[in-house]
């Protein structure tokens, strides 16, 4: 079965009825034997963003605007999300055997309830966003330019700086990853996160990195030595998650496609871990899009882009 993603600005396109696509038209066209639309969390969150204010001067959008929002994911997708963890959900199917993530069967107004309860906890991944738009704020101008308009890949491969800041980053990542489950494991309360629980995380990561930091740096570098051979993605949602995050950091400190808002660039990042996933990943949003096209190349994933800028996205729906 295909699986497609709609990055936020196709959702809002359908509300609107703006775009080269309708509501109507994909209500009628899609093939519901062949394909599945589904929504993610970061898909709510950005909703729930955009009522509530959060982060910003003041709301997008009102209570009439959210709640047809909501109706229409419910509505394409047949309340179908994919999710990182099972956690007690209806779960239709894996796509991964062991480790995640599932594809669920959940009413996205249940959804927004659970992101509007543990909210809060993002603000320890914003100001860490936020840090990285700095220091891409202090790459030169001319670099920004001369970058902008090459193949961050080949860069990577000819640039050992650069390599050596991702693999860092991968390494990293996949140790907090590590350190998460962990907490999982030991029946921790992962949401509301606190800083309780990020003094606790932090301990564990500085423990592995004292105790283990070979294992994780030979993990990493097989990855990076082998995107052609392998589907990172399909190593499951957790060693997704901490690549996917690892080059997003990489670009945005590199000067790459900069952002200036940290909560849309890490809306950015959940939205390419989860197209990841999904054979095509509609977008229109130029930025992403072009980050996007990178990240699925370096994973391997085999997701395609579609711009519906220029493109009539409903082909793929039979």
């Amino acid at each position: 079965m295909k699986r497609i993603y709609l990055d936020q600005n196709i959702w809002i396109d359908l509300q609107m009825g703006r775009g080269l696509v309708s509501l109507i038209k994909v209500l009628e066209k899609i093939n519901r034997d062949e394909v599945e639309i589904v929504f993610s969390p970061a898909n709510i969150e950005e909703i729930y963003h955009s009522y509530s204010g959060e982060g910003r001067k003041g709301k997008y959008i009102g209570m009439e605007d959210r709640d047809k929002r909501l109706d229409i994911l419910a509505e394409v997708t047949q309340c179908k999300e994919i999710i990182p963890y099972p956690n007690g959900f209806n779960v239709l199917h894996s796509l991964h055997e062991t480790y995640g993530p599932y594809i669920i069967r959940e009413n996205p107004i249940d959804c927004y309830k659970r992101i509007m309860d543990f909210y809060p906890s993002n603000t320890y991944a914003i100001k860490s966003q936020k840090k990285t738009i700095d220091i891409s704020v202090g790459v030169d101008k001319g670099l920004k330019s001369k970058i902008g308009n090459k193949d961050f890949l080949d860069i990577l491969k000819t640039d050992q700086d650069l390599m050596d800041m991702l693999l860092d980053k991968i390494t990293i990542n996949l140790i907090k990853k590590v350190a998460i489950d962990t907490m999982v494991a030991r029946r921790m309360t992962i949401q509301p996160w606190n800083e309780e629980k990020n003094n606790y995380l932090i301990g564990m990561i500085e423990y592995i990195l004292s105790n283990d930091i070979n294992g994780y740096q030979k993990l990493a570098l097989g990855m990076i030595n082998n995107t052609a051979n392998i589907n990172i993605a399909l190593k499951g949602f957790t060693v997704c998650e901490a690549v996917v995050e690892a080059l997003m950091l990489t670009m945005l400190e590199y000067g790459f496609s900069p952002e200036k808002d940290s909560t849309s660039s890490l809306h950015d990042t959940t939205h390419a871990i989860y197209g990841s996933y999904c054979n095509f990943f509609v977008c229109r949003d130029a930025a992403l899009m072009k980050k996007s096209k990178y990240i699925f190349k370096f994973l391997n994933s085999g997701t395609e882009i579609i711009d519906a800028n220029n493109e009539d996205w409903s082909i793929y729906l039979q």
